[in-house]
């Protein structure tokens, strides 16, 4: 039975020693450095992983505390490894188990330090009791650099979409922009094309009114005065054939006073449609009568004239456009103002000529819908546009009106400008 107890005494040593041989080898092909540490944290065992590190032989460690075996000639007072290993071992003491991590330049890499009590006993209740802990130093200087190149990528990413969520911002107002701008340039095209169809529309109608006036004039003066004329040689006629019936001459002179007053006829129709004077002298002379004749017609309404300026300053096609304007505006002080007073001022500034013509009529809201009215302002505007100049109103109920016009004119020449205004 001797001899029995001692052959099995020896197998069980030797599985020991084979189990402790094959569980060394698996801690050394571990890649972390393993530690076994007293309660006073010094090395009993450690892993090959410290000679891989260059920290040293097996066993020439044991007995090192962890910041010896890491730092071997650290004696720097706030070394940030030494601080790290005191806290996460007073924790270990607490609570049986601790950790952290930290990127030491010493070592060169980026280290996870781990803690673990290793009981005594199998009962887990001895666990805060033991007088062994484990310590385990793992490499985690790959997964750091990876997650930063991770990082970086991120930011990178998340930069470049913050610039291309600007960019797309950017091409999206200016996209806005140009839409509205083309739909501000649509609704102006569209009323600019309204606003030529009503001014063409007018146009016809004052074409067709001028028309029906020169029409009644011909036929209340003209046609009555030849229709007399026309009689009167007949009745001269009838008198040559038949001398009983009286002298023809006195027939003959009164159709010669017929005959010279349908001249005057004509001459007055013919200086109403285009005076004579805006081609013989120009522009400034045929105000001068337009101001007069409007006068005499208009005796109520008291007319002053100031021009400043000659014919020769006031060339063509300026002076037609001057000249109507002003026609069209007496006009409308005629009919809409009702007006006392209005006065009418042509002079040479610096670099413009400028015309006025003020009323003290009742005024108007000089709105769209007012352009639109028949008061020859959208004609005034075409006019001013056709010869390469600018319009502008200014009127307010019971303060008259205001209109201006303004030419420029080409090789050194003056501005034309002509205002209307009401006061």
């Amino acid at each position: 039975m001797g001899r029995s107890e001692s052959s099995g005494r020896r197998n069980q040593q030797a599985a020991i020693a084979r189990a402790k041989r094959e569980w060394e080898c698996i801690a050394d092909a571990l890649p972390q450095l393993l530690c076994l540490l007293n309660r006073s944290g010094e090395i009993l065992r450690t892993n090959l992983i410290v000679e891989r590190w260059s920290l040293g032989q097996v066993r020439d460690v044991l007995g090192l505390g962890l910041h010896r075996l890491l730092h071997r000639d650290c004696t720097a007072e706030g070394c940030h490894l030494r601080d790290s290993l005191i806290g996460a071992w007073q924790e270990l003491l607490q609570v049986g188990a601790s950790e952290f991590e930290v990127v030491d330049p010493t070592l060169g890499k980026a280290v996870k330090v781990e803690f673990r009590q290793m009981p005594d006993t199998a009962d887990e209740r001895d666990r805060m009791s033991s007088s062994h802990a484990v310590c385990i130093i793992s490499d985690v200087t790959q997964l750091r650099l990876a997650q930063e190149g991770q990082r970086v990528l991120n930011q990178e990413l998340e930069t470049r979409v913050q610039d291309r969520t600007r960019e797309l911002s950017k091409a999206v107002r200016g996209l806005r922009a140009e839409v509205a701008r083309r739909e501000t340039a649509e609704n102006s095209l569209r009323n600019s094309r309204n606003e030529l169809s009503l001014l063409s529309e007018q146009l016809m109608k004052a074409q067709e009114s001028e028309r029906k006036r020169i029409a009644q004039d011909l036929h209340d003066a003209v046609g009555q005065s030849l229709s007399a004329i026309k009689y009167s040689l007949e009745r001269a006629v009838l008198m040559l054939a038949a001398p009983q019936l009286g002298n023809p001459l006195k027939v003959i002179n009164k159709t010669v006073e017929h005959v010279q007053n349908t001249i005057d006829e004509v001459r007055t129709i013919s200086e109403n449609l285009r005076p004579a004077l805006l081609d013989g002298l120009g522009a400034v002379s045929a105000i001068r009568w337009l101001c007069r004749e409007w006068s005499e017609v208009f005796a109520g309404t008291e007319v002053e004239i100031n021009l400043h300026v000659t014919d020769a300053d006031v060339q063509e096609p300026l002076g037609t456009a001057l000249f109507r304007t002003v026609q069209e505006s007496l006009n409308n002080v005629a009919r809409h103002a009702q007006a006392s007073r209005v006065a009418i001022s042509v002079i040479t500034e610096t670099d413009c000529l400028r015309a006025e013509i003020c009323d003290n009529g009742v005024g108007f809201e000089p709105d769209g819908a007012a352009m639109r009215r028949g008061h020859g302002l959208s004609g005034m505007r075409e006019r001013a546009a056709n010869t390469g100049g600018e319009f502008f109103i200014s009127s307010y109920p019971g303060g008259g009106t205001q209109l201006t016009l303004l030419w420029p004119i080409a090789h050194q020449k003056t501005l034309g400008v002509v205002a209307l205004c009401a006061s």
